[in-house]
């Protein structure tokens, strides 16, 4: 990677970083978030929008897991049948 495309690399990550960093201090203004059994909780907007995003991100982690888990297995026994065989061998089997 050439130093241009570095420091390009660097100043879009610094000015994601910023308008989020802007977005943060412009909310935060406390929300009640409602839980189960009546019981609630007072947290700034951010902390909220925070917590949803790190929710989605683990749960979209968790179910892309399996196909991650699963990929470049062969899906069962995909060998072809060898020349010791026990049906190709056994001399009682006519084969067809």
């Amino acid at each position: 990677m050439t130093p241009i495309y570095r420091l390009l690399k660097w100043l879009l990550g610094a000015a994601i970083f910023f308008v989020l960093f802007v977005f943060a201090l412009n909310n935060r203004s406390a929300v009640s978030v409602q839980l189960f059994a009546g019981h609630g909780l007072e947290l700034p907007l951010i902390v909220v929008i925070l917590l949803a995003f790190a929710l989605g991100l683990l749960l979209g982690a968790l179910t892309a897991l399996p196909a991650r888990t699963n990929a470049g297995k062969p899906l069962g026994n995909t060998s072809p049948p060898s020349a010791h065989s026990s049906v190709l061998n056994d001399p009682t089997q006519d084969g067809i």
